[in-house]
């Protein structure tokens, strides 16, 4: 009977406990796709008033984003950078040479949870969870691929 009673609490209750302290914080933002954001990137421009950052490796990052200096980001998931046109084109190089029709990269705008506009974002990775703890303030979690969709896939195949 012991034995049951450990059992029901480690495979029911204590997942359930443990989960609960991964509910979302409040309400959340999102990434947006927008093609004007995107081509922003894949022209190279700069943005004046924006601070950049990226996750994965420098030379191949999985993601970037560029925040609009009125907000402050709250993350230790992403790197700074400055960034020229030069690192942008060779950040496009190699995302072309990794091209896959199923995965392909692209952007649009970061959005607050009351709907601002706190950047914009390029990577494979479609969707995002963005909060805003205070004013002026974001967190940017790190991007992801819908389950069982075609990025999801190819990561998976990649990581064997």
């Amino acid at each position: 009977m012991i034995k049951r009673i450990i059992l029901l609490l480690a495979f029911f209750v204590a997942p359930v406990l443990l989960s609960m302290g991964c509910v979302a914080k409040g309400p959340t933002g999102r990434w947006q796709q927008n093609q004007d954001a995107q081509k922003l990137f894949t022209s190279a421009s700069i943005l004046e008033n924006h601070s950049y950052y990226y996750t994965g490796q420098k030379a191949k990052p999985d993601a970037i984003i560029a925040i609009d200096n009125a907000y402050r980001l709250q993350s230790k998931l992403w790197i700074a950078i400055d960034v020229t046109p030069k690192l942008i084109k060779e950040w496009l190089a190699w995302y072309k040479s990794e091209f896959s029709m199923y995965c392909t990269y692209r952007g649009g705008y970061i959005m607050t949870p009351d709907q601002q506009v706190a950047g914009i974002w390029y990577s494979k990775e479609l969707l995002n969870t963005i909060y805003s703890p205070e004013s002026g303030v974001v967190e940017v979690y790190l991007p992801y691929s819908a389950p069982g969709s075609m990025c999801d896939r190819r990561r998976f195949l990649d990581d064997l």
